[in-house]
């Protein structure tokens, strides 16, 4: 992997460019210097959101104790709580808590570990596709992308989806212009064969890279080149299988994790105006909840401009970019894999480099008459999350509404209180959003439950509120509430308006997305339903 002090050594245009196409870059020494401080940015935002140290939400927590309760080889098994991850990955994780235990830095260790990894392997992959202007735009956006900051900082596998692909794409793009001699065929096929085993998104990466190679080399035939090629196809392909019978077969039997994405699976075949309305609304759906932009139409603009230009200058290197992402559409027609929000974030990068290009020809383009626009189209770019970078460092644990990342749920401090303050007799009620993150602090913090109720209503019926709360009834009670956006919501509204019907509100203890309020309901008469 490339570090700082080396990258200004490395080459900014890829072989394959002549000086002509360069014309716009009058500096090469400035752009080398704007690059690797994007990358040292880059690094340092998502060390940053790493000591933030922000409470664990619901789908980190069902993971974590999945991870914590279970031996290694437990990890093979279906994960609880409908939990889906990639075995490698899971080891990666037990074997960083059994070795810095069990706080919410060890357990993200891994994740900040391949975020980090991921700036520099996005370089090195920018410096072979793009001209020395779009790299210093690629890697400025990669830097400051509000979701792959956010997932760097997450108990999931999503940043080592994204490193995992960064490796895939720089091996097969570096191979796309060699002969494949035999060092390069061994270290592509297990690097390939491995990263099945860590990143379920790797495998349409590899499909991807596979088809492309493949049906290059046939067109050209290039029988030897073809041989090689299909024999890293084959290890490839002999890695699925194992997995496959091993985790894959029984992940894609989940009824409950494909009932929650059903809306993320692509029409196969498209019977009506609305199923073709997918497409487009998953087009800019991805800029949106996927890459984390808000200015999803110059976002989506850009990256087809970029994508032409890339295109044109080597089909090859446009469909290694852009074939990861048709697969993952053809799997979501069949049902196999969402396409949308962060399971799409390991295709985050190809996009930004289509934008950089885009960009890029498109400043390049701008009239000598107006010198302005450029600078205009690059600040639409980089205003909206560098906006949120600066509003989310400054004034760390709020709730801010940025598409592509997860509402914070501040639940750590809430449970530290009700600990510190709750009285003899007292009743805790923890809403069933907030079970699994209160089940990880509740276990680490030794807080004791002999007198904790774990709430199981939810939706729209005010009746299993009713008999989820009437045992509080005749008791000082403190509710506990978490996860409740969305949703989430309105459930909590039923839980506070049963409750004030019961008795007063003493007091609440409010942090971002998660709350504790002490009720006084010894004068409600217990009942039964």
């Amino acid at each position: 992997m490339p570090t700082l002090s080396n990258i200004e050594a490395e080459a900014v245009i890829p072989s394959g460019y002549s000086s002509a196409q360069d014309g716009a870059v009058s500096d090469l020494s400035f752009l080398r210097r704007l690059s690797v401080a994007a990358v040292a940015l880059g690094c340092l935002l998502r060390l940053a959101e790493y000591l933030l140290d922000r409470s664990l939400w619901m789908d980190e927590a069902y993971l974590a104790l999945n991870i914590l309760h279970r031996p290694f080889a437990g990890l093979f098994q279906p994960l609880d709580y409908h939990q889906g991850a990639p075995t490698g990955f899971l080891l990666l994780q037990k074997s960083a808590v059994l070795l810095a235990g069990t706080s919410e830095y060890a357990l993200r260790l891994i994740p900040l570990l391949a975020g980090v990894a991921s700036v520099f392997l996005f370089y090195k992959l920018a410096t072979k596709t793009l001209l020395p202007n779009a790299v210093a735009i690629a890697i400025g956006l990669f830097a400051i992308s509000p979701s792959l900051i956010y997932y760097s900082s997450e108990v999931k596998q999503y940043s080592i989806d994204v490193a995992v692909a960064l490796v895939l794409y720089c091996l097969t793009i570096e191979g796309s212009r060699s002969e494949w001699k035999a060092w390069r065929v061994i270290a592509t096929a297990f690097a390939g064969a491995a990263a099945i085993w860590i990143s379920h998104a790797s495998i349409f990466v590899l499909a991807g890279s596979g088809a492309t190679l493949s049906i290059t080399t046939l067109v050209r035939k290039d029988w030897v080149r073809l041989r090689r090629v299909s024999i890293i196809c084959l290890v490839w392909a002999m890695s699925l299988a194992a997995c496959y019978l091993v985790a894959l077969r029984r992940l894609a039997a989940d009824r409950e994790l494909l009932d929650y994405w059903k809306d993320s699976f692509m029409p196969l075949p498209p019977h009506s105006l609305t199923d073709f309305k997918w497409f487009v609304d998953s087009f800019f759906g991805f800029f949106n909840t996927s890459a984390g932009l808000k200015f999803i139409g110059l976002a989506a603009l850009v990256s087809i401009i970029g994508g032409i230009s890339i295109f044109r200058k080597s089909t090859e290197r446009g469909f290694l970019l852009v074939a990861p992402a048709i697969f993952t559409l053809v799997a979501s027609g069949l049902h196999k894999y969402p396409f949308g929000g962060r399971l799409t974030l390991f295709l985050v990068p190809a996009a930004l480099l289509l934008m950089a290009e885009g960009t890029e020809l498109l400043r390049a383009s701008t009239p000598r008459s107006v010198p302005a626009g450029g600078a205009v189209l690059l600040a639409l770019l980089f205003v909206d999350p560098g906006m949120y970078v600066l509003h989310h460092f400054a004034r760390p644990h709020t709730e801010v509404a940025q598409p592509g990342i997860m509402f914070p749920e501040e639940l750590k401090p809430v449970v530290t209180y009700v600990q510190g303050h709750e009285s003899p007799g007292d009743l805790v009620y923890v809403f069933y959003g907030s079970q699994p993150a209160f089940e990880y602090y509740a276990e680490r913090d030794h807080f004791i439950r002999d007198n904790v109720e774990i709430g199981s209503a939810s939706g729209d019926d005010p009746h299993g509120y009713e008999s989820d709360l009437n045992p509080l009834r005749g008791h000082r009670a403190w509710v506990i509430l978490s996860h409740t956006h969305g949703v989430g919501a309105g459930e909590s509204r039923h839980i506070f308006f049963y409750l004030d019907t019961l008795g007063p509100r003493l007091e609440c203890f409010t942090r971002a997305g998660a709350e504790a309020c002490l009720y006084d309901l010894r004068a409600a008469i217990a009942t039964t339903h």
